[in-house]
């Protein structure tokens, strides 16, 4: 049975820590990954500061992950440096990958502009990575490794980042996880202070499940104390459909009869097959 495979998602940028951006990227990322089976541990976005991105990789490096995905610090200006941390992290020394100024090149008579030495900046690497070419922008993202974990850089421009995504990160991910997810909506009907109990141990039996209460305390004058309806978001991963199935079954099996426990019950709203 294959495992579940675990991504990190770093952006990069003060235009968003500053509030002046509002980082799409991150989600998107997050919810590709998931369809095709892996578990998004952190998401994290740190400015254009070098210490600052070499801690954050280093701190998915700490938890072993499987993969860490940075955003953006991969064009010409001065305060791009997400190379400069990769190195930094890596232990290597930056410089000027002729496969990185290649497609530059390509990208740039593409666009009808010149190749100047400023922009010469978005062919440096590190030693021992992979460019990967930016078919519909400039700056090629970056990929290597670091142990186990593989890094992967790609530039923070949604139009460019997303088909790199799709192209080059998508496919590390289908090659080891699980290729199937499926997601559950549904209600816990029961005395609210009660469903933390069952949850608690609904996560202990399925630690590998993702299991999100949307709950908010019963107005007691207004509300009858004694059943309440928790929303409760239920998501599982699978190598087939069938798996998916199987899985999803014995998770909402056993809550329901930990609800019936209870006094209570559980009404299951949607079910969708994602990936």
């Amino acid at each position: 049975m294959q495992r579940v495979y675990e991504v990190e998602i770093i952006s990069t940028g003060d235009e968003i820590i500053f509030g002046q951006l509002v980082d799409t990227n991150a989600s998107w990322i997050a919810k590709q990954s998931t369809e095709q089976g892996a578990r998004v541990r952190r998401v994290s976005c740190v400015g254009d500061n070098v210490e600052d991105i070499v801690k954050a990789i280093e701190g998915g490096l700490l938890e072993a992950r499987d993969l860490i995905v940075i955003t953006g610090g991969l064009g010409p200006s001065n305060d791009d440096l997400t190379i400069e941390a990769l190195a930094k992290v890596a232990g290597k020394k930056v410089f000027y990958d002729p496969r990185a100024l290649k497609m530059l090149a390509s990208n740039c008579r593409v666009a009808l502009i010149d190749l100047t030495e400023r922009r010469k900046k978005m062919a440096r690497s590190v030693e021992g990575a992979d460019p990967l070419d930016n078919s519909l922008g400039l700056a090629p993202g970056v990929k290597m490794s670091v142990g186990s974990t593989i890094l992967v850089a790609l530039p923070g421009i949604p139009k460019e980042m997303k088909p790199m995504f799709k192209r080059f990160v998508l496919p590390l991910i289908a090659e080891t996880t699980f290729k199937r997810a499926s997601a559950i909506k549904l209600q816990i009907l029961m005395p609210y202070y009660s469903t933390f109990s069952i949850l608690s141990k609904l996560r202990n039996l399925f630690p590998e499940v993702y299991i999100k209460t949307h709950s908010r305390p019963p107005n007691h004058e207004k509300e009858p104390a004694q059943m309440h309806g928790i929303r409760v978001d239920i998501l599982v991963w699978g190598a087939s459909e069938e798996e998916c199935t199987t899985r999803r079954e014995e998770v909402t099996s056993r809550l329901k009869a930990l609800a019936e426990t209870e006094g209570g019950r559980i009404i299951i709203e949607t079910v969708e097959s994602l990936g």
